[in-house]
């Protein structure tokens, strides 16, 4: 016959075996639900930052398209000075608001160069997509009136670190641009993809500025 002593013994060892794969099971779930939630939360802060991003550009384009704009109309009146006795000034003045544009530009693309919520491809991007004709310059006539552009498109492309794996993760949001009025609207959508090919397209492309 057992002893009392020997049977809780015996029972203690017996929970132990029991108990023993129920915790390690317990922690591996609780492990899984941690590492599903971190992936969470580093897809919610990619897509975040991606908007953040597409979010700055786009106010920043409509800002120095209307100020462009409002430039180009004093720098078509501006010939209307050479009646006046303070003809003299005319060069001045439109030298003066040539410049001023020529740094609504530079600041324009400060701004873009320096936000930390868009990745360099982002940034190669946007500096393709500008809301005036030219590379390095703006084109300007005669009168030093910039040749702003009316309507174009864009497609933004966004892809998330390794970690959250590119090919399932990555997106990219159309951006069309259409001046209206003396204001640039712009709408957007997002397209969403899993497919290689159409990001081999998207590498290949010569220009994301359409």
């Amino acid at each position: 016959m057992k002893t009392l002593k020997e049977i809780l013994s015996n029972s203690r060892g017996t929970l132990s075996l029991i108990s023993f794969p129920l915790v390690t099971l317990i922690i591996l779930l609780g492990l899984s639900l941690l590492s599903k939630s971190l992936q969470e939360y580093k897809l919610l802060k990619f897509r975040s930052n991606a908007y953040l991003c597409t979010k700055v550009f786009v106010r920043s384009t409509q800002n120095l398209s209307d100020r462009l704009h409002k430039l180009n109309l004093a720098l078509a009146a501006l010939p209307m000075i050479l009646l006046t006795p303070a003809a003299s000034s005319y060069l001045k003045l439109k030298k003066s608001l040539i410049q001023l544009g020529n740094t609504l530009i530079i600041l324009h693309t400060s701004k873009l160069l320096s936000n930390d919520k868009c990745t360099k491809m982002n940034k190669a991007m946007f500096m393709k997509s500008k809301p005036f004709y030219g590379k390095l310059k703006a084109k300007r006539n005669s009168l030093g009136i910039i040749k702003l552009r009316k309507k174009w498109k864009i497609k933004v492309l966004h892809t998330p670190h390794r970690v959250l794996s590119p090919l399932e993760n990555l997106f990219y949001i159309e951006l069309n641009f259409q001046k209206k009025g003396l204001s640039l609207k712009a709408s957007s959508k997002e397209i969403n993809t899993k497919a290689l090919q159409q990001l081999k397209h998207y590498y290949g492309l010569g220009s994301y500025a359409l």
